[in-house]
């Protein structure tokens, strides 16, 4: 059985579309995701890194805290990824290829940019590089 939202009444229906819609399509943007999408875009990595990082750390831990998600490389490459979309970059994950699968592709104007999430300690993201150089991800 499908739920669909309404509104309770037509006063509740109009308040929302004259005074609540208009504000939600007119607000500005986070400043930290244009940022975000102008760094990527430039392939400013680190300073997009830096940018990413401000956005999720204003993820209350307790969102996670008592679960093992954030030690899987799928949900930051789930947070990385509505990042993306959010900025209007177009991205895709799991991007099969006859090696293995890219952990996720985004598009530039001038570049395509693999990207390839390691959860663990730093000094892992040879690995990932590595990974990438091995599969001939990029051919």
């Amino acid at each position: 059985m499908k739920s669909k939202l309404g509104y309770p009444n037509r006063e509740v229906a109009k308040s929302f579309h004259r005074f609540l819609f208009p504000y939600w399509i007119n607000r500005q943007p986070d400043r930290r995701l244009v940022l975000f999408r102008r760094y990527f875009t430039q392939k400013d990595f680190s300073k997009a890194y830096e940018m990413l990082n401000q956005l999720v750390a204003g993820i209350p831990h307790d969102w996670f805290r008592k679960s093992a998600v954030a030690k899987y490389e799928g949900y930051w490459a789930s947070v990385f990824y509505m990042a993306l979309l959010a900025t209007g970059l177009p991205a895709w994950g799991e991007d099969t290829t006859n090696k293995g699968q890219i952990d996720m592709v985004v598009e530039l104007k001038d570049a395509y940019v693999l990207l390839e999430f390691k959860i663990g300690k730093e000094g892992d993201e040879t690995q990932a590089i590595e990974q990438i150089k091995t599969k001939g991800y990029a051919q």
